[in-house]
């Protein structure tokens, strides 16, 4: 048994009395004692604590501060000038990934980054657990992005950090792709060195090494790979599916013709359509076949041109605000709790889940963790009530607005058909939502999707409800897929009696090879509804 496991099952024994103060660490009873919603008792006030709350209430987390810049919110017990020399790396790296993708970031809510130093309580729980603690880990939230990082960074660097920032920027900015895609984004970012105002990446030395051992994957089974049976257990050699993806991504992304990267886009979000990998469909989106591809990665390795892309940065563009506050001993033991929940699918996250729910968050500026986690652990009901209450507070969040109109959005449709309605006050709460979302960022694609969907089954369209979903399909055009906006717009054309504008609308959305199943069903039910109309009146009139 470990010395936390056996601390563990101390604390978990005597907790339930830790409202009276018995327990608490000397000096901080008060801070961090919450009374449950239990009666009273000749011992005071029961409060049960959580299996995670056990551990988090041995911790002190000393030193801890939290730092704030335009793109990420930082909390570390790293020195001040240590620290504000990661904040200025993660936000290179930011300003580096929005260049190389040549598209705009969406502008969500900062994400949080916990980097505790070699010394600190939280890393002496990864040493003395046995792994029973996850203590580096990543969680994609559709509220807040959190990520733990515990490699000694402050003696090496922070390149574990960059695969879940990347893994970040490509969701908002709405790009999807297979395995094969993420993996040569996350090991092209992943071999960062910054030294003063340069940052260079995508060392080539070990994917060199690794193609050069085991041979390239034919090119129809790499793109058709799943990520199971690129890296999973009996599949391809280790490390040759990840090079072979990141050789790809730093010749296109950092080719010097800029077409290469929207080719790239392009045929990744093809294929996640549901697109087919063979040699001809690859020729209409990057105009060669697989030998000439072939040639042109092997010729880029072998005359050892496989070079660092470098990037330099101008000093008005490191001018960028950070603020430093204090954090309580309060605020870092609900964040523990909170990450340990996100990360960690386990009976302990949901009685941890339970507990936090029953006596409350003492620390605001972390509700929206609580609402990801709820929604994680499938307490839908309880995510909804939390992101009300964002709501009522005024975030400035969109990603609140689109969350808690999703949760409602759910509840009140049947179905996705040419017939469905969205009326009522939900369905207007709906739409007042998603439009928060969208005035607070335009280029937010989830809110997009679904307020343009929405316009399109109120129960009435109109011409302002044509002039709201056009708007949304124009801002978005340029960035990312929009079949969904477009199917929205073909619907809402249709209801308005325009039906030659409809039908040449959902013809391009089922011969586009980018739309996906759901907009090609919808597309296609309204061009048989078109048809079916047309014949009648044809009918009629003869």
């Amino acid at each position: 048994m470990s010395l936390l496991t056996r601390r563990f099952s101390c604390w978990l024994l005597i907790g339930i009395v830790l409202g009276s103060g018995w327990l608490a660490p000397a000096g901080r009873a008060a801070e961090d004692t919450r009374t449950a919603a239990t009666p009273e008792t000749d011992f005071g006030a029961v409060v049960v604590l959580s299996p995670y709350e056990v551990v988090a209430q041995s911790l002190d987390f000393r030193r801890w501060r939290r730092y704030s810049s335009p793109h990420f919110l930082v909390y570390t017990d790293a020195d001040p000038n240590l620290a504000a020399m990661a904040v200025r790396q993660m936000e290179m790296v930011q300003q580096t990934a929005e260049f190389y993708f040549r598209r705009k970031i969406t502008r969500l809510a900062p994400m949080i980054a916990v980097l505790p130093t070699r010394a600190e309580d939280w890393r002496r729980i990864g040493a003395e657990s046995d792994a029973e603690w996850d203590m580096q880990g990543v969680m994609i939230g559709s509220c807040r992005k959190l990520q733990l990082i515990q490699n000694d960074w402050q003696k090496k660097d922070l390149s574990p950090a960059w695969r879940g920032l990347v893994a970040y920027q490509l969701e908002t900015i709405g790009v999807a792709g297979p395995p094969w895609f993420k993996r040569g984004i996350e090991a092209f970012f992943s071999a960062v060195n910054i030294r003063g105002d340069t940052l260079t990446m995508g060392r080539q030395r070990e994917w060199r090494k690794t193609l050069a051992r085991h041979g390239w994957i034919e090119w129809p089974r790499f793109f058709g790979l799943s990520g199971a049976a690129a890296e999973g257990p009996g599949a391809l050699p280790r490390g040759q599916f990840s090079a072979q993806a990141a050789v790809i991504m730093h010749y296109c992304l950092s080719h010097p013709a800029p077409g290469w990267t929207p080719r790239l886009f392009a045929w990744a979000s093809y294929l996640a359509a549901g697109g087919v990998p063979s040699e001809e469909n690859f020729q209409r989106f990057f105009e060669i076949g697989w030998a000439d591809w072939q040639q042109r990665l092997e010729r880029m390795l072998d005359d050892r041109k496989y070079t660092e892309a470098t990037v330099r940065f101008m000093p008005a563009s490191l001018r960028f605000p950070v603020a430093s506050n204090d954090v309580s001993t309060a605020e870092m033991r609900e964040l523990f709790v909170l990450s340990q929940i996100a990360t960690r699918p386990t009976k302990e996250s949901d009685a941890s889940l339970d507990a936090l729910l029953a006596h409350g968050l003492a620390t605001e500026s972390l509700r929206e963790l609580l609402a990801d986690a709820c929604g994680a652990r499938g307490r839908t009901d309880a995510q909804f009530e939390e992101l009300r209450r964002l709501i009522a507070l005024g975030s400035e969040n969109p990603a609140v607005y689109a969350d808690a109109a999703q949760i409602l959005f759910q509840r009140e449709r049947t179905d996705d058909t040419l017939d469905a309605r969205l009326g009522g006050e939900d369905g207007e709460q709906i739409r007042d939502w998603c439009r928060k979302a969208v005035a607070l960022e335009p280029l937010y694609l989830k809110a997009a999707e679904l307020l343009a969907w929405a316009e399109a089954i109120a129960p009435t369209v109109d011409a302002r409800s044509l002039a709201a979903i056009t708007n949304l399909h124009r801002a978005l055009d340029q960035y990312t897929r929009t079949d969904k906006i477009l199917v929205a717009l073909a619907v809402a054309q249709w209801r308005v009696g325009n039906g030659a504008e409809a039908h040449a609308l959902a013809e391009q959305i089922r011969a586009s090879e980018l739309s996906g199943s759901w907009a090609k069903q919808l597309a296609a039910d309204l061009l048989a509804r078109l048809d079916a109309t047309s014949i009648r009146s044809t009918t009629d009139g003869g």
